[in-house]
């Protein structure tokens, strides 16, 4: 069992996720079908949680992903082998988790594309920054 992780490591990789979602959910990438398939485009009502909260929470949550993943991964991954672990907890946890509620949810397969399609990459990612700095 991992008692050291790094976590300057996991800190810099749960801050990964912003600069991907960042590009994923642009407009010019994905942010206008994730908007009309959401709901959210064209919604009047200014109703909801203050931007910095939705962003402190949010680095909260990514850095317990990350430090999950580097436990999981223990010192010296390599690489590859902790993309590939990025990439199956992105699709086989994260991926089928949001389709599970999506089905439920009658939401999109559109939108479930997108937002499964960014966890994927994010957890792809965080093996990147954990693969290097394990």
């Amino acid at each position: 069992m991992v008692t050291n992780v790094n976590l300057m490591a996991v800190a810099l990789a749960a801050l990964t996720t912003f600069l991907v979602g960042g590009v994923w959910y642009s407009q010019n990438v994905l942010g206008r079908i994730w908007g009309r398939e959401s709901g959210l485009i064209g919604r009047i009502d200014k109703k909801g949680h203050h931007p910095a909260f939705v962003f402190i929470v949010s680095y909260l949550l990514a850095f317990i992903a990350a430090y999950v993943v580097a436990r999981l991964l223990g010192p010296n991954p390599g690489l590859q082998h902790a993309v590939r672990r990025g990439i199956m907890l992105g699709f086989g946890i994260a991926a089928t988790s949001f389709g599970i509620n999506y089905l439920f949810g009658n939401r999109s397969l559109k939108l479930w594309l997108v937002d499964a399609g960014y966890h994927v990459v994010q957890f792809a990612t965080i093996g990147v920054v954990l693969g290097l700095m394990l």
